[in-house]
């Protein structure tokens, strides 16, 4: 647990700041996600792919007008898992292609939910270093769910799309863009930055 520690808090840092109004409710979801991954939103496409398809290109095409400042193409939820959210405005301002997108998301392997042993408990203990207000045990008690819960209005616009695994963008960037660096999150990752 101790080396999942730092990284998390990391992650939660870069979440805190993107959304510094947000509830432990927000934290529950991200916990989820880290842990359980894309497979419920491959599944819902599986069920239904042009309800899905066109569901996702109607938010692509509002999605940079309800983006956040300071909000990075990618965002790393999970570590060592390569998890990560695909910001649809900072995708859509870096000129991927939504087709395109939509077809890597909705290719993703399905996962089955499993928790990472001693995720929730590292994000418990990252929590406080990264500038959360909640104790270890209010985290460890209201952020084991085992359904991802809607974020809160308090967290503010939210328009991403979950990642098993973030190396899939390098293929759907323009030719020119930046290179996806090794950390996500990080500053770099801007879609402004993108030429």
């Amino acid at each position: 647990m101790e080396a999942l520690i730092i990284p998390m808090r990391d992650i939660l840092a870069l979440e805190w700041r993107l959304h510094p109004s947000m509830t432990i409710v927000d934290l529950a979801k991200l916990v989820f996600q880290a842990s359980c991954g894309a497979g419920h939103m491959v599944r819902a496409v599986a069920a239904d792919p042009a309800g899905m398809r066109n569901a996702f290109l109607r938010e692509w095409g509002t999605a940079g007008g309800r983006t956040l400042p300071g909000t990075p193409l990618l965002q790393r939820i999970s570590f060592p898992r390569p998890a990560a959210r695909l910001h649809l405005g900072p995708a859509a301002i870096a000129g991927m292609d939504p087709e395109a997108v939509f077809e890597a998301l909705a290719g993703q392997p399905v996962t089955t939910p499993a928790a990472e042993t001693g995720l929730l408990e590292a994000v418990a203990c990252a929590a406080r270093a990264a500038g959360l207000p909640w104790s270890a045990e209010e985290i460890m008690s209201r952020c084991a769910v085992e359904t991802p819960p809607s974020h809160s209005a308090a967290y503010g616009p939210a328009s991403y799309r979950l990642l098993d695994d973030w190396h899939v963008v390098e293929g759907l960037l323009p030719a020119g863009a930046l290179p996806v660096p090794a950390f996500l999150g990080d500053q770099s990752t801007r879609a402004t930055a993108v030429t």
